[in-house]
Order: structure tokens, then sequence, then C-alpha cells
């Protein structure tokens, strides 16, 4: 079975908590120690934002929310999601490109990035 990795958005911290794992016995916070006493009580201050289990040109692990450009063009820029109606994530309006991408930001962080 394949492990299910999450980093999560503190909306009120303004910051990622990483190394969220989901796996055969549930979700387990390896650096999450805030959510486990808090999830129940806060759960609209959490936004969980799955890694796709690919990783960029760079080696950096691709996660939705983030912001990349094609490796061939470096001029558009396009938001990984989650695409429930294709069950896949996509990049901008188009499945995933055969080009290698590279991330430049993510949607918290870098909003300006998307504007």
């Amino acid at each position: 079975m394949r492990t299910i990795k999450f980093r999560v958005w503190d909306i009120t911290k303004k910051k990622y908590i990483f190394n969220c794992i989901l796996d055969a016995h549930g979700l387990s916070y390896e650096d999450c120690s805030l959510l486990q006493h808090r999830w129940k009580s806060e759960e609209d201050r959490f936004i969980f934002q799955q890694f796709t289990g690919l990783k960029d040109k760079k080696k950096k692990e691709i996660y939705d929310g983030d912001i990349v450009v094609s490796s061939d063009t470096d001029k558009v820029i396009n938001v990984i999601a989650w695409d429930d109606e294709s069950a896949c994530f996509t990049v901008g309006d188009n499945l995933w490109p055969n080009a290698e991408l590279i991330v430049i930001g993510n949607t918290f962080q870098n909003p300006d990035l998307i504007k």
C-alpha cells in the first residue's frame, strides 16, 4: 500500500506543518504534534495538501497547491490541483504534462506568482 503524505497549512500561524502521513494505521503526525490535540476543535484552521507522489526537476516534492513552471519554457506558470472529475492531479487546466516541472512556490506563501 502506498503511503499518502500531506503537508498542512496552518491558517492562523501562516506556516506549513510537514510530514503528515496517512497509511493503513490512520493519520500519523511525525512533525504534526500541533494537530494531535487540536484537530477536532479547530478543523477549519488547517488545510491539507496532498503529495502528488512526484518530484520536480530539482528533486523537490510536488504537492497540491504548488506553483510550477515547465522546465521547457520557464514562462507558463500553473498551479497543481486535484480534479475530482478526472480523479487525478492537474497542472493548470491540463492533465500532467510530459515536460519536467519546477516548483517555484505555493498558493499560500507566494500568491503573487499567480496574479
